[in-house]
């Protein structure tokens, strides 16, 4: 859960489910990977193609992304005005990074 910096409670939060819900599902998935359980590692694989299909690895970093951008500026503040100019900022940043990487190729 951690590997992209999300805690149980966010991870609860993203899939409608508390916090315990989560832990517990991890455990699980942990623990059949730990004994090898084939029917569970088949299982696994074949969802693996089917969210490939379906959600491409970008689009599921998209939205990972965008969930802990809109927690951050929650988190920082609740003022509308200071959350889109801190929005309009990092569109501004990226445009020169991209702008610059267009370059480059």
């Amino acid at each position: 859960m951690n590997r992209f910096g999300l805690g149980p409670s966010d991870v609860g939060r993203l899939i409608g489910y508390n916090h315990a819900s989560a832990i517990n599902s991890n455990k699980i998935v942990n623990d059949m990977l730990l004994t090898k359980n084939t029917s569970f590692v088949d299982e696994i694989v074949k969802w693996a193609d089917v969210f490939d299909e379906v959600l491409p690895n970008g689009e599921v970093s998209s939205l990972i992304i965008q969930q802990r951008v809109d927690y951050l500026l929650e988190s920082l503040t609740s003022d509308r005005l200071e959350k889109i100019y801190a929005l309009g900022q990092l569109i501004k940043k990226y445009q020169k990074m991209t702008t610059t990487l267009d370059k480059v190729v």
